[in-house]
């Protein structure tokens, strides 16, 4: 706003509380009746769009305003309203729509904010649709595409076509990095798929990436929840010491919740003596899954043993 008027100190206040993320709904309709009332304001629609876009009444009044100025998207504002919209078929379709006949040239973010969108309905017929029109484009998926393809197909169950991306990357030489390597991790390590889990694993060695503590926080989850204790507890207490990477109190809560919800409760204990030993201060989610584990056991005293130590902290 203020890129795009000479501001006045009603505009100049609007945008304060825009950045402060207070706008009022008084200081909401002073903005957009300036707007609406002012003249054109192309050149920052997509940064007003960026500003709005969790708010969808909001970039509803946007659009509004745009209309009644005769003005058409940009490609960047195409992409925002996809993420705004996403999981809302009908506003991504009229978005599309609008895109072709405006001649707006879809580039990968865009893509891959569209795929993100179709995961969220999953709605794997579009996302094939989706990759066929990059294809016609001349558009290979990069890394991001490729991690959200991932994600998509595997919550999907759908395997096989989860090692085909792994396959392409390879043939694309695309730098794979921690992030998507976890996803994999992830994936294959909640469907029980613990060899294909274990080949990302000694894939990443072979690619010399360091684990990070997320992999190895996925790891004792996965494994807690499976109730492979052993494997848990040799990743917190051995993977981790190669690693050089110290184990923080999310780790432990994850080990404990596994152990409570197996009714472990001298595991549980030891536990919490190894956070102390290794000088890690149990927080708020330590007390409350030790609280909702006992809770739910019936085992009251220990309840109240648990917040008497929590007032002592």
């Amino acid at each position: 706003v203020l890129r795009t008027y000479q501001p006045t100190l009603q505009a100049l206040n609007c945008a304060t509380n825009l950045i402060s993320s207070r706008l009022t709904t008084s200081s909401k309709d002073g903005l957009f009746s300036l707007m609406k009332n002012g003249p054109s304001f192309k050149n920052g629609i997509s940064d007003l769009f960026s500003y709005f876009q969790r708010d969808k009444s909001c970039v509803d009044q946007l659009l509004k305003i745009m209309k009644h100025h005769g003005e058409d998207l940009d490609l960047r504002s195409c992409t925002i309203l996809t993420k705004t919209y996403a999981g809302d078929s009908k506003m991504i379709n009229k978005l599309r729509k609008q895109m072709s006949e405006q001649k707006i040239q879809p580039d990968p973010l865009y893509f891959n904010i569209l795929l993100r969108s179709c995961g969220k309905e999953d709605n794997l017929e579009t996302v094939e649709r989706i990759l066929d029109e990059m294809k016609m484009l001349g558009l290979e998926p990069n890394i991001f595409i490729f991690a959200t393809l991932i994600d998509i197909y595997g919550k999907a169950g759908r395997f096989e076509q989860v090692k085909q991306f792994q396959n392409q990357m390879k043939q694309q030489n695309l730098q794979l990095d921690v992030a998507i390597l976890n996803s994999l991790i992830n994936i294959y390590g909640n469907a029980e798929k613990y060899e294909e889990m274990n080949q990302v694993l000694e894939y990443m060695k072979q690619l010399k990436i360091k684990p990070s503590q997320n992999t190895f926080l996925k790891l004792i989850d996965i494994y807690g929840k499976a109730r492979k204790f052993n494997e848990a507890e040799k990743v917190l207490f051995h993977e981790m010491k190669l690693a050089n990477i110290c184990p923080d109190a999310s780790m432990f809560n994850s080990l404990l919740r596994s152990y409570g919800k197996s009714e472990r409760y001298k595991a549980m204990n030891r536990v919490m003596r190894d956070m102390k030993r290794f000088n890690i201060k149990p927080n708020l989610i330590t007390f409350n899954s030790l609280i909702d584990c006992y809770g739910k056991a019936g085992r009251f005293k220990d309840v109240n043993r648990v917040i008497h130590e929590m007032k002592k902290q």
